[in-house]
């Protein structure tokens, strides 16, 4: 660990609680781009009432709409770890009138899962989590006359990652093993709000997870260039991570997105 944050490491790690803010819209930590150095950052403060104070700030200045989160001492580790698979390399820790700019690799390990066999290895999406959270942070800002220049971009860059990315998608099978030709089995879907069904697909096991809540589904890896095969004609779509990013993709879209994105995959 770089010397100059041994310290305040060690503050942050011995706190019994701390405060941090996740965006009310799609319930992850909020994040940053800082922009200097363009590292990507998570804000954590020692009182409930800076995190307040920040949430007031951001909803002022950037009409961002967010909610403070309480973590205790034992939630922290696993927080900082979860970080890195939302794509986040910088942690702003916000002390009275200090603040740091501390690397989350000098808080905490990268988890690393090489030297597990290839198929025991979890799907991780961090460059697709985070340009999904820059675009859905932009989208729910309330600005006036719903003005928000940035939306293209952000849009583009998460469609670039959208195009390379690899989903989990849950499957409901009737027995033990899937069939042949997967007879037995069906696919579970989602209904947003105009009662339109889509079909849920998740960036990593977490999101799953969230999905997956009473174990009643098995997932299954499917690359974004294989997506149409897997969409049923009676749905609308794909909504990626409907527990939180809420992306939704329309049948209409996905051809569009590769014949634009895809040759940038090897990028």
């Amino acid at each position: 660990m770089n010397t100059k944050f041994i310290e305040q490491a060690k503050r942050l790690q011995g706190l019994e609680t701390t405060f941090t803010v996740f965006s009310q819209a799609i319930k992850t930590p909020f994040i940053t781009c800082d922009e200097e150095t363009f590292n990507d950052q998570v804000w954590v403060f020692v009182t409930e009432d800076q995190a307040k104070a920040f949430c007031k700030k951001r909803l002022e200045e950037n009409q961002d709409i967010l909610m403070v989160v309480k973590m205790e001492n034992n939630q922290l580790l696993p927080f900082y770890s979860s970080l890195y698979f939302l794509g986040v390399n910088e942690l702003v820790f916000t002390e009275e009138e200090k603040t740091t700019k501390m690397p989350l690799e000098d808080l905490v390990r990268e988890p690393d899962y090489s030297k597990l066999p290839k198929e025991q290895q979890p799907l991780l999406n961090p460059q697709m989590q985070l340009t999904g959270i820059y675009f859905m942070q932009e989208l729910h800002r309330r600005k006036p006359n719903n003005e928000k220049p940035k939306l293209r971009e952000l849009e583009e860059e998460m469609a670039v990652n959208l195009v390379r990315s690899k989903f989990l998608v849950a499957l409901e099978v009737d027995g033990e093993k899937i069939e042949k030709g997967g007879k037995n089995v069906r696919i579970p879907c989602v209904k947003n709000s105009e009662g339109k069904m889509f079909q849920p697909v998740f960036t990593d096991a977490k999101e799953f997870g969230r999905f997956n809540k009473d174990k009643n589904f098995k997932a299954s890896l499917v690359e974004f260039v294989n997506i149409k095969k897997i969409i049923n004609d009676n749905v609308e779509g794909m909504v990626v991570n409907p527990q939180t990013l809420n992306i939704v993709i329309t049948k209409d879209r996905i051809p569009v997105l590769l014949d634009r994105f895809a040759a940038k995959k090897e990028d």
